[in-house]
């Protein structure tokens, strides 16, 4: 079976609004359904900066990072020029982990990943390697301040496609939130022995006391495997 295009990566695949709003056509019906129904200010799609379905190489990462939706900070709203084009470069699905590049350090989404998210693994493993073999993917791509998981999108099928052909490559994977509708599109992951979940969903740290357990909650040496995965990276 042929590889789902990323519809991301070309600007023509985009609605008109394309540099004030990053909507994919693909997607357009169903954004507006969401912009008619959301009442709650803090689900609303953040639509004026770039998407962020994934965050790293896609295409190639050894190790994966499966969450909700990009998170939208109001601290970002005047975040520098580089950060806002290394975000679009990132929809190549093949740039390193731009929150990882040092020249962004003093925006709010490299500092959760760095102090936050990947604190630990980058503690262990030099964190310009970490950025060139792991990528977060989150369920779906557009922006918003609090994750709301009725959303669907078309554009996500590129993003399980892509989750699918790690796990044909034998990628660890970690599924630190949205369990059930990752589950739900991508049923293999219930037995795949190299996927592994949280303690806690409110907890995104991957880390010893953390990462412990396999996709269906059973004890296993999950932050091992992502150290593991990574130090075995030739690059």
């Amino acid at each position: 079976m042929e590889s789902v295009k990323n519809p991301w990566a070309t600007s023509e695949n985009y609605t008109a609004e394309y540099g004030r709003e990053f909507v994919l056509k693909i997607d357009e019906a169903d954004v507006n359904k969401v912009r008619s129904r959301q009442k709650n200010p803090l689900r609303e799609l953040r639509l004026h900066v770039p998407p962020e379905p994934w965050c790293g190489p896609i295409e190639s990462a050894s190790v994966f990072v499966l969450s909700g939706n990009p998170r939208w900070n109001a601290a970002d709203e005047g975040m520098p020029e580089l950060a806002h084009q290394l975000m679009i470069d990132n929809l190549t699905g093949t740039r390193p982990m731009i929150w990882l590049d040092p020249e962004v350090e003093a925006v709010s989404g490299s500092n959760w990943y760095r102090t936050r998210l990947l604190n630990r693994v980058i503690e262990i493993v030099p964190q310009e390697k970490v950025a060139r073999n792991l990528c977060q993917v989150d369920y779906y791509g557009y922006r918003s301040e609090k994750w709301d998981s009725s959303l669907r999108f078309p554009s996500q099928a590129y993003s399980f496609d892509r989750i699918r052909n790690a796990m044909k490559r034998n990628a660890v994977l970690v599924i630190t939130m949205a369990w059930r509708q990752w589950l739900e599109a991508i049923p293999e992951l219930g037995s795949y022995p190299k996927a592994f979940r949280n303690s806690s969903w409110e907890n995104k740290t991957i880390s010893e006391t953390n990462t412990k357990f396999s996709a269906l909650k059973e004890p296993a040496q999950g932050f091992a495997s992502v150290i593991d995965a990574l130090e075995k990276c030739a690059n």
